[in-house]
């Protein structure tokens, strides 16, 4: 399915889901809404009204008070707004909406509607995911329909055309026009900042560059220099500037001066020619190259790493890579709003499930680009009221030229992304993320680790498994990865677990043996290892990631020997 212009096919497929959802909401509201008609009785013996009849119930007595408040108001008192705005709202700040009758009438009434149907949304009986897609359209639909967005019932944009003899109108489909042309709203003023002139101003040299990215050295403000420099690894979907907007909002200016030499990765902006790199592509020719030339070219041991977005999951798996060849050229880490344990994406999981990531690796897995300008279109519906509807409403309906704003030149500046590396990004981080640790089992006498239950994605049939921490082979803190002395399908072998259920006895012995044999270690004489005290699984979710050889694992010596 192709999608208009900028909307990825994930929004509308989304949208499209939601819509049913609704409909059946509609047909059905008694299989959507818990005693949708019947009179339920509470704990305290008292009756009261099914959820959707009292929603309808409140929804229909505020209005009452509305209308009552308007015509209050006409006789000549004071009208007492009965739908007030949330705090931070700035759609309705002209005192039209406040002091003339039709205008508080519109913005009233349609804030009455707007928290009915959310209402409706949050108390219907459904699963999660889809509470909360069809939560995120339906404020889609309300923020879309909003007495703001429409020339003739919004008051600013009438007195504007009045004052201009409808100019204003002219110019904002002059300006719509535009933006079609070009195929996105325009958010900033783009003619307003000009790269090297008045945004990214520091004085660096591009020193290093391959197919996938250029490496740009700013040099020291100071005469105290650090020893070791500090390389920086921005997100790939978006340009390498935003650590050096203007002098005053530069981190890469506040980094030189407090006498580090930078080195910032810029990353290429990938056309047809870059449509097969892959993940490993950017953690090998990408984050780890980056490390190679800032080490080789400053003559330092180790470096400082800072990473930001997808440029610090790219930064922290390069690390992992590095620690499992006993690489330790990096020194510390440090991650501005990096996702490293996807289990909670927030808003933006609603556009991946199992059917986009498939169609996406159907068409551009094995090769092609994933457009920039769809990623940055579901970044700006995530704020619609801040990004979106003010700008239709100043561009479109009041012709007007929009602000010059740095940080929105940056956001609107977005670049493609390689098929190949976004489909495995998709798929490995937000639809499944792989091998994260799940819970433990301790011993309730000696109080030591018995198994650690982790999350083997989609390729064991059983997603969780019981894993020996005598598996463990080393452990990298830094970038918050476990090496196992076990490959994948010995991970994918072990016995499966109800991980519902205590863990009795025979369950112990047979994953000594099986982790026993796996690991070369002989069985246990006796108990077996079986604890005569019980296990007890304790919650201890992390971001860890567990990495598995890719061959079988030695032999263990004699004074290796010990019980799981």
């Amino acid at each position: 399915m192709t999608s208009p212009s900028q909307v990825p096919d994930e929004f509308v497929q989304g949208f499209i889901k939601s819509g049913q959802s609704l409909w059946e909401a509609m047909v059905y509201p008694a299989g959507m809404f818990p005693r949708a008609d019947a009179v339920s009785v509470g704990a305290d013996g008292t009756g009261g009204v099914g959820v959707l009849a009292e929603l309808q119930l409140n929804y229909f007595q505020q209005q009452l008070a509305l209308w009552t408040r308007m015509m209050a108001s006409v006789a000549g008192q004071p009208d007492n707004a009965t739908s007030a705005s949330e705090k931070g709202d700035r759609r309705f700040k002209a005192t039209a909406w406040r002091d003339v009758f039709a205008y508080s009438l519109l913005k009233q009434g349609y804030l009455l509607n707007s928290r009915l149907v959310s209402d409706m949304v949050e108390a219907a009986d459904l699963d999660e995911p889809t509470r909360q897609r069809l939560s995120f359209y339906t404020r889609q639909f309300i923020d879309s329909m909003s007495p703001a967005n429409f020339a003739a019932t919004n008051p600013e944009v009438m007195q504007l055309a009045f004052e201009t003899g409808g100019q204003s109108l002219r110019a904002g489909f002059e300006n719509l026009l535009k933006d079609m042309g070009q195929g996105a709203l325009s958010i900033t003023d783009q003619t307003a900042f000009e790269i090297g002139k008045n945004v990214a101003v520091s004085e660096g040299a591009v020193v290093f560059e391959n197919e996938l990215f250029q490496l740009i050295q700013y040099a020291p403000l100071t005469d105290q220099v650090a020893t070791r420099p500090l390389l920086i690894v921005p997100p790939c979907i978006n340009k390498f500037y935003i650590f050096d907007l203007q002098p005053a909002n530069s981190f890469v200016r506040f980094a030189a001066e407090q006498g580090n030499t930078v080195f910032l990765v810029s990353w290429r902006n990938p056309d047809a020619a870059c449509g097969h790199f892959t993940w490993d592509d950017y953690l090998s020719q990408g984050a780890i190259r980056a490390i190679e030339v800032a080490l080789a070219i400053s003559g330092a041991d180790k470096l400082n790493a800072l990473g930001w977005c997808v440029g610090g999951t790219i930064l922290s798996s390069a690390l992992a890579v590095l620690r499992a060849r006993s690489d330790t050229s990096v020194a510390s880490l440090t991650l501005l709003t990096t996702m490293l344990d996807f289990c909670d994406p927030g808003e933006l999981g609603i556009f991946i499930d199992e059917q986009g990531v498939s169609a996406r690796e159907r068409s551009i897995g094995k090769g092609g680009i994933y457009p920039g300008t769809e990623l940055g279109f579901v970044f700006q519906t995530l704020r619609a009221n801040d990004l979106i509807w003010p700008n239709v409403i100043n561009n479109y309906l009041k012709g007007k030229v929009p602000e010059a704003f740095d940080l929105l030149y940056w956001n609107a500046d977005s670049t493609n992304l390689p098929g190949p590396m976004y489909a495995w990004y998709m798929r490995n981080m937000y639809l499944e993320n792989n091998l994260c640790v799940q819970d433990i089992y301790f011993d309730d006498e000696a109080w030591g680790v018995r198994y650690l239950v982790i999350d083997t994605g989609s390729w064991t049939t059983e997603r969780q498994v019981l894993i020996s921490p005598y598996s463990v082979g080393h452990t990298d803190l830094a970038a918050d990865v476990v090496h196992l002395d076990l490959t994948r399908q010995q991970v994918k072998d072990s016995p499966g677990i109800d991980t519902h259920k205590p863990v009795s006895r025979q369950h112990v012995a047979g994953y000594l043996r099986y982790y026993s044999a796996a690991l070369g270690r002989p069985q246990p004489v006796g108990n077996g290892g079986v604890p005569r005290a019980g296990l007890h699984r304790y919650s201890a979710r992390t971001s860890a990631t567990f990495a598995v050889r890719r061959q079988a694992a030695g032999r263990c010596s004699s004074t290796q020997r010990e019980s799981c």
